[in-house]
């Protein structure tokens, strides 16, 4: 925006261009069913979606290597979508974010390699991620809690502790507990991938979480249009809001720049009283040094 004159000038053009692209993105990818991965580094993202899809595509290593989103057909018009890291760094999450504001499904997934419990980072980034879909209730009916790295914990009675207490943390912070959750063993799966032993495939939760995500598919693909719509309203929410804001700070800056004028105009008011009243003083002055040289004169005269 530019103020000029007195009178607050906004680019609206600016934000009509911005709203036509994401409105095109959202209609563009509105034939896809986007699953979409999400957490921190180094938690099992990009191996869990080698292993939904059958086949190593993902980059996976022990250091930062996913910096920008890679999609890959799962069948049909379903993609999976592999972010990158969050928390590792900020141009990281930016990208990951924008691939959330288009995922129909989100997995969530937490490395119990790491900590048993979900960290307070991951809440705050739970958080980030429910606000950029249209609604909450939205968000819930796509999230997915997948607990990689399960083989850590492969006694039943830990993990109905570790699954009770995570309940409990987002009943605490979301007031929500009932969301699917997921134990997902990396080492079982890889053990069926070198053996093609079955019992080695359903310990790894692979096969269940495949099932379920199936299940999944063919609601959202029925309910795909409502989010779409959501979408859209919810673009043109966030411009509105933006433009309320650049509204607002222009406002203020123009108070402030009145109030900055008026000041200037109170103390060149003051200094030009000052300088009359000097100029006065000093005519004073001249006046009683005058009639003193005259006097001066006169006795000077009758000497």
């Amino acid at each position: 925006y530019i103020i000029k004159r007195g009178v607050i000038m906004i680019n609206t053009n600016k934000y009509i261009k911005n709203v036509e692209q994401k409105i095109v993105n959202i209609v563009k990818t509105s034939g896809e069913l986007q699953i979409v991965n999400a957490g921190f580094m180094n938690g099992g993202k990009s191996s869990l979606f080698n292993a939904i899809l059958g086949k190593n595509v993902f980059k996976v290593k022990d250091v930062r290597c996913t910096t920008t989103s890679q999609k890959e057909k799962l069948y049909g018009n379903i993609y999976l979508v592999d972010t990158p890291g969050l928390a590792a760094d900020k141009e990281d999450d930016k990208q990951a974010f924008e691939v959330y504001k288009e995922a129909d499904l989100i997995l969530f997934v937490h490395g119990l390699k790491a900590a048993a419990e979900i960290r307070k980072e991951e809440i705050l980034k739970i958080k980030n991620m429910i606000d950029v879909f249209a609604t909450e209730e939205s968000f819930w009916k796509r999230f997915y809690l997948i607990l990689s790295y399960s083989d850590e914990y492969e006694n039943d009675e830990d993990r109905k502790m570790i699954e009770k207490n995570i309940v409990s943390i987002f009943q605490k912070y979301f007031g929500i507990n009932n969301f699917p959750i997921f134990f997902i063993s990396n080492l079982s799966y890889e053990f069926w991938l070198n053996d093609n032993d079955a019992n080695e495939l359903e310990k790894s939760g692979i096969k269940t979480l495949k099932g379920a995500l199936q299940e999944s598919i063919e609601r959202i693909q029925q309910d795909k249009k409502t989010l779409i719509y959501q979408r859209i309203i919810s673009v043109l929410k966030n411009a509105k809001k933006e433009l309320s804001k650049e509204k607002h700070e222009a406002e203020g800056l123009l108070k402030i720049k009145e109030e900055s004028a008026d000041k200037q105009k109170r103390n060149l008011q003051e200094f030009i009283n000052l300088y009359f009243d000097s100029i006065i003083n000093t005519k004073g002055v001249l006046s009683r040094k005058r009639n003193e040289l005259k006097k001066l004169e006169r006795e000077l005269n009758a000497l």
